[in-house]
């Protein structure tokens, strides 16, 4: 119970939680364990839990007509979701898998309405966070439409380095392996090859390197500054 409530407690959203609400939470809350490549929930199925990623990364995705996948977005220690239409009576609007071993806890959607609402800073804390995913998702499609391919790669490069990636001694930004070219692919919808091909001139410009494990070290402030 103490490891759940160290790692419940740091949460931005539960942060919010006086004792005796996070007290409840810590009573109901469902906690299960999801190997890597794990299904989660599907698309289509009813929207009942409410998830908190404990350890672990998932990838939120939809596929297409012909079984092409889109990854949506990558989710990671500390975010709850779907957040998406629950406080209605809704189906999954993606599916949702597991990147790596995964310890992830869940709680009812209805549980999840009355803690909310029981707690304003909660609320309003859970509607900046779905406002930085709306305004993350307009960015993306505004990127499809107005740049060229290689630039919406080096655009998700940076955004990569500003929600998950590891400052270095050197003022490098580490990316680790979980970021493989299909996925960065399937996030803007390329090719690998289109992947390839922007990282083989991003490294002859020295502004990305690879680490011998299959990791990335970008110039997150040098490529900012050229494209950002």
């Amino acid at each position: 119970m103490s490891f759940l409530k160290d790692s419940i407690k740091n949460f931005p959203i539960i942060k919010e939680l006086n004792e005796n609400a996070l007290t409840h939470l810590l009573n109901i809350i469902r906690v299960r364990q999801y190997k890597n490549h794990g299904q989660i929930f599907s698309k289509g199925t009813s929207l009942n839990e409410i998830y908190f990623i404990i350890r672990g990364k998932v990838k939120i995705f939809n596929k297409d007509s012909c079984g092409k996948e889109q990854i949506v977005w990558i989710m990671q220690k500390g975010d709850i979701f779907p957040l998406e239409g629950f406080s209605r009576e809704v189906t999954f609007p993606a599916n949702a898998e597991a990147l790596e071993d995964s310890i992830i806890g869940s709680i009812g959607v209805h549980d999840f309405e009355s803690l909310i609402l029981d707690n304003p800073n909660v609320l309003i804390k859970l509607f900046s966070v779905m406002n930085e995913r709306i305004i993350d998702l307009q960015t993306r499609l505004e990127e499809q439409v107005l740049l060229e391919r290689n630039m919406q790669i080096v655009k998700l490069l940076l955004r990569l380095c500003e929600r998950y990636g590891e400052i270095t001694q050197n003022g490098q930004c580490h990316l680790k392996p979980q970021f493989t070219t299909t996925d960065l692919a399937k996030m803007v919808g390329a090719s690998r090859g289109s992947i390839s091909r922007t990282y083989t001139r991003l490294i002859k410009e020295q502004l990305l390197y690879k680490d011998n494990v299959g990791g990335l070290l970008v110039e997150f402030e040098k490529l900012k500054e050229k494209f950002g």
